[in-house]
């Protein structure tokens, strides 16, 4: 028994130091030899920007909603085609806002995180100062798409280092696109060409800082353009600067994210050649989009729509281009337009192109021409350059967009197009309607942005169909539903966002789009 006693007492303590003698090295003996570890913020980063622009939203989004309501889609089924109808369809707007929230954002705040605490949380080490700057400036990006289609929405505790908040409040927009100019001002100034950068992990400039800058500055820019109803003091001061350069300036520094469809995974691929893939929900172009590019003959025509089939069926009989018609399908229809419509008279969209699965059509994020665009504009306001600049920046918009990527236009047939449409003419309005109609062609594939600049300008004038047994009684929405599932989550901040914005209705307006305001040119 005794020997037993002792035998026991040596057993204990032998566990005890073996116990505490291996603390020291505990927590690599319990790391499965491949496990990961650590995480790379290049890598979150480059999810994120994939999330943003490349993901299932994309078609919902940019075809389905605002790119409906903008005319540039229409979905050939009523139930999918609900939006282009002005009819609520609740699942687009609580995924578009659960996916920014929870995807996007909370990604893009993941990768602040990573990059700081390889600094010890120190900000201004060169090995993270110029990443968490162009990590914060991107941010600005998915939270604008945000507040402009939805208006007053978590900011401030949204996704912004709030871990574990679950009822974020709502922000007015009035305070967030200042504080969003402001911040974008403090990233700027941090970029340093010295700092270690994301390198490849940047799908945009493979780590060029400098174009960072610039994108920045365009950034800057379009925001100063958001606000010019509201605040057109503030306005002119932002876009002003921000005409001050540095901007993108060749189409070789537009924000473009490359694809790759070659019938792989959907992540990959561009979205709308993803959407092809699924013929039986395909949007198609929408009339007032192809009607435009019929008036002006303009090249990217063939590049964006298809002929109709009944047309190609004849074009084979007789051989005759002539023969070969492009038709748009028009939006809001009635159930008798709807019950009338024959789609064998209806463009899709340019399958060479865009169900091209050996070509690698890049998403544009933030183009050369959108800039040039945004600059023609301002010369008109004589914000950081004078009204007879303006021309010189339209012509400029014009080249680069019928230039870029996948539209490929050669100089023989842009000279040609110039020569026809690269003149600015008649009043101030009649010039800036002229600059936002090649804008609106321009935009294709980017439905939000071509809706918001829509809503700003009422530029192009859209016909909205005519359906009027609908939510808006046939007048095009202003914006999106907040989320069912926010409300059910954090329902009262949104509703003291309502109860300051407005009914939570696709015809109130928000604080960038006042009332009586959208055409109004600022002197």
């Amino acid at each position: 028994m005794k020997n037993y006693k002792n035998t026991y007492r040596l057993i204990v303590v032998f566990s005890i130091v073996l116990f505490f003698g291996c603390t020291d090295h505990f927590e690599e003996l319990n790391t499965p030899p491949t496990a990961v570890v650590e995480i790379n913020p290049d890598f979150t980063f480059s999810e994120s920007i994939r999330m943003d622009n490349i993901n299932y939203n994309y078609e919902w989004i940019n075809n389905r909603l605002f790119g409906g309501w903008v005319q540039h889609w229409a979905n050939v089924t009523l139930d999918n085609g609900r939006p282009n109808y002005y009819m609520p369809d609740r699942r687009i707007d609580d995924e578009m806002w659960m996916h920014f929230y929870q995807n996007v954002l909370k990604n893009l705040e993941r990768t602040q995180a990573l990059l700081l605490d390889l600094a010890d949380g120190d900000e201004n080490n060169p090995e993270i100062r110029s990443r968490l700057a162009i990590v914060r400036i991107y941010e600005t990006l998915p939270f604008e798409k945000l507040t402009a289609a939805y208006g007053d929405i978590p900011y401030f505790q949204g996704a912004r280092g709030m871990d574990g908040n679950s009822f974020p409040e709502y922000d007015p927009q009035s305070e967030i696109y200042p504080e969003m100019l402001q911040r974008l001002d403090q990233n700027m100034a941090l970029l340093n060409e010295q700092d270690l950068s994301f390198g490849d992990a940047d799908y945009f400039y493979s780590g060029n800082v400098e174009n960072w800058r610039k994108l920045g500055n365009a950034i800057k820019l379009r925001l100063g353009m958001r606000i010019s109803n509201a605040d057109p003091a503030l306005a002119e001061q932002v876009v002003t600067q921000a005409m001050q350069g540095p901007l993108i300036a060749s189409d070789a520094e537009s924000a473009l994210l490359n694809t790759v469809a070659n019938n792989g995974p959907d992540e990959t691929a561009h979205p709308i050649t993803r959407e092809m893939r699924a013929p039986d929900i395909k949007s198609r172009p929408g009339m007032h989009l192809v009607n435009m590019l019929k008036e002006r003959d303009d090249p990217r025509l063939t590049l964006i729509a298809e002929p109709t089939q009944e047309s190609k069926a004849v074009y084979a009989q007789t051989g005759d281009p002539d023969d070969l018609i492009f038709e748009g399908i028009r939006p809001n229809m009635t159930v008798e337009q709807y019950d009338d419509l024959n789609l064998t008279r209806v463009s899709e969209v340019a399958l060479d192109i865009w169900a091209n699965e050996d070509l690698n059509v890049p998403v544009h994020i933030f183009t050369h021409s959108e800039v040039l665009f945004l600059q023609a504009e301002a010369a008109l306001k004589g914000w950081g350059a004078s009204e007879d600049d303006a021309e010189a920046f339209y012509r400029e918009g014009i080249r680069s967009a019928l230039q870029m990527p996948p539209y490929n236009i050669s100089d023989q047939e842009v000279n040609a197009y110039l020569d026809e449409h690269g003149t600015l003419s008649g009043s101030a309005e009649d010039k800036l309607e002229q600059i936002h109609n090649q804008k609106y062609i321009s935009l294709f594939t980017k439905g939000l942005e071509a809706y918001f600049e829509w809503r700003r300008t009422g530029l192009p004038v859209l016909d909205p169909g005519d359906r009027t047994d609908n939510v808006t009684n046939g007048v095009i929405p202003r914006r999106a539903y907040y989320s069912q599932i926010e409300l059910s989550l954090n329902g009262a901040n949104l509703q003291t966002a309502v109860s300051r914005q407005g009914e939570d209705h696709p015809l109130t307006r928000m604080w960038i789009d006042p009332e009586g305001a959208a055409t109004v040119l600022s002197r």
